[in-house]
């Protein structure tokens, strides 16, 4: 709403709303500091009397983490949803131990669709770099019938026990079940290798 013209009044600017920032260190990787930070914006008395929005409304909220590089910070994510109440905003967290520890965010809409803002990061003394599941990916595809898929992320993903577990649908169509998957990844050098994958065959929702 910034630079926008309020009603019988100067156009809309920061002052108008209520903003609240707080921090929290996730922890330490490969002596990479790691910040999660949450931005609280809530309407402002202007912006609720011109009509753009309700008093009622719950804030908008942002999330960004941050890894410390070089003596400074750098984001490596930052949800930036203005729509207040259709995202539920988790904590980041750290799995694993040693050189093959990673950093996990998860961040489902609250809608029936299953959607969500995800990401999963390694790290070396350079800093932070995406998970590579090209290699768990292809082998879960591998032991599916054909013509079939599966939900890759998301809800689908337990970062904690290293395990992705998803129902499977024909391709051209995902409310046609044809059975389940489930594995079990291990994190090597930045890449997701199944440990075991099994499909097990069925139908129905």
């Amino acid at each position: 709403m910034i630079g926008i013209a309020a009603k019988n009044g100067a156009p809309f600017s920061d002052r108008d709303y209520q903003v609240t920032e707080k921090s929290r260190v996730v922890g330490v990787v490969d002596g990479h500091r790691i910040v999660e930070l949450i931005t609280t914006i809530r309407n402002g008395p202007r912006v609720v009397a011109g009509g753009f929005a309700s008093a009622s409304d719950p804030p908008a909220k942002w999330k960004t983490l941050l890894v410390g590089v070089s003596g400074g910070y750098t984001a490596v994510y930052a949800l930036r949803y203005d729509t207040p109440g259709l995202m539920r905003l988790g904590p980041a967290r750290i799995y694993g131990t040693g050189a093959n520890a990673i950093l996990g965010t998860y961040d489902p809409d609250t809608g029936n669709g299953g959607g969500c803002y995800e990401g999963y990061w390694w790290f070396d003394p350079g800093g932070a770099h995406n998970v590579d599941f090209s290699p768990l990916r292809k082998a879960i595809s591998a032991a599916l019938p054909a013509g079939a898929d599966y939900t890759p992320g998301c809800w689908a993903m337990d970062p904690q026990a290293s395990q992705i577990r998803s129902y499977v649908f024909k391709s051209n169509d995902v409310h046609d079940k044809v059975g389940d998957v489930h594995a079990a990844y291990r994190i090597e050098h930045g890449k997701a290798y199944a440990v075991w994958v099994h499909f097990t065959p069925g139908t129905g929702q």
